[in-house]
Formats: C-alpha cells, sequence, structure tokens
C-alpha cells in the first residue's frame, strides 16, 4: 500500500502566513517593551553605582568632587570633570593613574598623546539604551572621544552655582539644607549628535563651566557659539522629551525611556521623573532653595 501526502494547499499557506505575521506583529512590541524596561533598569544600577562613588569620595575628601575645574584656577588637573574624579571609586585605578601621569607630562588634556583617556568608552557613564556611548566617536576637529549618558546637577543653570556639581565646587551633604532625598546630584542626557558635546573626560565649552559637557542645570543656557549650536535658542531650557538628531536637545536632561529619565538624588536613591516633573524640577536642582520638600514617590 502507499500513502500520499497531501500538500498545501494555496489558502492554507497564506493563512500559515498570515498567522506567523500577526503573532510576530504581538511579539515584536512585547519585545520592544521588555528590551525598554531592561534598559531603563539598567540605566538605574549605573546611577547607584555613581552615587556609591560620590559618597565614598565625599567621606574621602569631606566633600563632593569639583564639577569642573577651569584652566585658570591653578588647581590640578584643569578641564577635568567630576566623572574623571570618581574613577578610583568605580574600581578604575589603572585609568586614572594614566590619567595623572598624562597631566604630569602635558597638562593640557586636548593633546592626544599623551591623554589617552580623552578618547576611552567608560562603561560606568554609559547608558545602555543608547548604542553611541559604547565605542569612540570621533569630532569635527579630529578628536577621539568618549561620551557620557550623565550629567551632574550644577543647579539652575551653569551660573547660579546652587546645585551640588558645579565649576570649583565642593559641596558638602551639610550644605545640602532642602534635604539629601529631595535634591538631585545626577541626571541622564545623551551627547549630542555631532559628539561635540557629551564627553566624559575634559570640556572646553560654554564659557568654561563645564556645562553642558558633564554638567546641566534644571534650565540651562546656551553660550556654545560653535558648530549646529551657535544656532541653538539661548534658553532657558527645560526638562522635556529630546530628538537624538537634534543639537540643541544637548541643553536639557533627558532619556531614551519613554515618558522620562533617571535621576541620582545626594542621598544616593535613584527615581525616574516623568517630563511632567519639569515644573519641579528647578525646586529639586537647589541644594539650598528653601523649597517645601517633594515627594517622588
Amino acid at each position: 500500500m502507499r500513502h500520499t501526502r497531501r500538500a498545501f494547499s494555496l489558502v492554507e499557506l497564506l493563512i500559515v502566513i498570515g498567522i506567523v505575521t500577526l503573532l510576530l506583529s504581538l511579539l515584536i512590541p512585547a519585545v520592544q517593551l521588555v528590551r525598554a524596561a531592561w534598559d531603563r533598569v539598567a540605566c538605574q544600577a549605573k546611577l547607584r553605582q555613581l552615587g556609591i562613588a560620590l559618597h565614598q569620595y565625599h567621606l574621602d575628601q569631606g566633600h563632593l568632587p569639583a564639577g569642573f575645574v577651569p584652566p585658570a584656577s591653578g588647581q590640578r588637573y584643569p578641564y577635568l570633570s567630576w566623572l574623571a574624579r570618581t574613577l578610583p571609586y568605580l574600581s578604575q585605578d589603572p585609568l586614572w593613574r594614566d590619567i595623572d601621569a598624562a597631566y604630569r607630562l602635558d597638562p593640557y588634556p586636548f593633546h592626544q598623546p599623551p591623554h589617552h583617556a580623552l578618547g576611552r568608552p567608560v562603561q560606568a557613564f554609559q547608558c545602555p539604551g543608547d548604542e553611541r556611548v559604547k565605542a569612540q566617536q570621533v569630532t569635527h576637529e579630529g578628536y577621539l572621544v568618549g561620551l557620557t549618558s550623565y550629567a551632574g546637577v550644577n543647579g539652575i543653570n551653569m551660573n547660579t552655582q546652587d546645585g551640588v556639581l558645579y565649576r570649583l565646587s565642593k559641596v558638602k551633604f551639610s550644605d545640602v539644607r532642602d534635604g539629601m532625598s529631595s535634591t538631585l546630584m545626577v541626571g541622564e542626557r545623551p551627547p549630542g549628535p555631532d559628539f561635540w558635546l557629551g564627553w566624559w573626560y575634559v570640556s572646553g565649552s560654554n564659557g568654561l563651566t563645564g556645562s553642558p559637557e558633564f554638567l546641566l542645570g534644571a534650565q540651562e543656557i546656551n553660550q556654545v557659539g560653535k558648530y549646529d549650536y551657535l544656532y541653538c535658542p539661548p534658553g532657558p531650557y527645560r526638562f522635556s522629551k529630546g530628538r537624538w538628531h537634534y543639537p540643541c536637545s544637548i541643553f536639557h536632561y533627558w532619556s531614551p525611556h519613554p515618558s522620562g529619565a533617571n535621576f541620582l538624588m545626594v542621598d544616593g536613591s535613584v527615581h525616574l521623573l516623568k517630563y511632567t516633573a519639569r515644573e519641579v524640577l528647578p525646586a529639586l536642582a537647589t541644594r539650598a532653595g528653601g523649597e517645601v520638600p517633594i515627594d517622588l514617590d
């Protein structure tokens, strides 16, 4: 006896293709939601690491690191960021020793070599939701740079110096009179689309303030005056959803996560703030503004 297998008819094949397509249409958004949730949680973990490092720095030095050191201050490590100063507390002692050695050879940190750290991506400063920060990038002027997803909170803007990380800052926890649990220390903000702003190592832009490179205010202003940023409005810029290819998004906090961005508080806690919190962000950004404490939960 011979058994024959009936082949799929065209109608049956089309039905199968339709079912598979429907299942994929349901599965892909679910996978994207899971990935977005994982990215958000991973970014929160990175911010907690930074919080621990900043607390350890405060324990050792008696104050938080300077957000930025201008070249005319006479201090060691001109142009250096607060992020770089946390490296010894992030198990990055070899990189910190390389930075110290490079400064001994050449105090101008934009020379490569000896400042190889300028182009070094550091995982602790990267949000997984932004693939660009995971690799070394090249700017208009040929600099090889490593980028950061996080900006220290300098207060209302780069000139007010009423936050906890700003030009030549040495803020103590006792200076945070608004409460450590209701004062912002670090927030998410992706680098600019041309990689000219958003470096983790050093900064030479926006009036030598460190903003908006690795520092930022809740209502930041623009004084860059170079490249595409010359055409950005002067501000102030508010907490809102940014765009990857829009240069002016560099001047306000935002993230690749839906609905808001993660922020590290001075007490070390991390919260996802929605963009609807833009009106209260200035109050959260100051260390001693005397505002009524805000419940972030």
